[in-house]
């Protein structure tokens, strides 16, 4: 079989290149403008998230006493407002200690929470008993959940305490309980939200 020569192996080569390129072109020319096409757009959709906030109307700590002996009591009101809510907030109330704060007498104060849509002071004590102190109202605060349903809703709640009337100055004198009551939104499980028809 004969070889060709360098000479012409160099021309088909050079010379494949031009027949290439034309090839290529006709064959985009053929995509482009061999196929119909269409466009629809749907357009200007949008998701805007909503949000929790509250607020309460006590510029300061609702109880600072000092000196109390066994029997004292007290009460107070407080109304927690939710500027901002969504479907299916609820909020719970908790009590913790405070930062760096003191407990010592957890177990020997009562204290006893009545969310409502009124809220008057009372004129006598709550009762103490065991299950009614504030380290159990820590524990299990047992206050039922507020649902706000529409931004700026609020709730009132009045806080009782009193300080076990069988204390002594072994168990109670000289001693500290230092308290943060505590309100948390959540906004619940989410929902299937209906489309808005055409």
């Amino acid at each position: 079989m004969a070889r060709m020569s360098n000479r012409t192996a160099r021309i088909v080569k050079w010379a494949a290149l031009p027949a290439a390129l034309i090839i290529s072109g006709v064959v985009v020319s053929q995509a482009s403008y061999s196929a119909f096409t269409a466009t629809t757009t749907n357009a200007g959709n949008n998701w805007n998230s909503g949000n929790l906030s509250l607020i309460n109307d006590s510029a300061s700590a609702l109880f600072s006493v000092s000196n109390i002996k066994p029997g004292d009591w007290g009460s107070k009101c407080i109304t927690v407002t939710a500027p901002k809510v969504v479907s299916g907030t609820t909020v719970a109330m908790n009590a913790t200690v405070s930062a760096a704060g003191k407990s010592e007498l957890n177990d020997l104060l009562a204290v006893k929470v009545t969310p409502g849509a009124s809220c008057t002071p009372t004129t006598t004590p709550i009762t103490f008993t065991p299950a009614t102190t504030l380290a159990s109202f820590i524990t299990t605060p047992g206050v039922a959940a507020w649902s706000p349903a529409v931004d700026g809703a609020s709730q009132k709640y009045l806080i009782e305490w009193v300080l076990n009337p069988a204390a002594t100055t072994v168990n109670a004198g000289g001693k500290v309980s230092n308290i943060d009551f505590n309100w948390v939104a959540n906004q619940g499980a989410g929902v299937q939200v209906p489309t808005p028809a055409p």
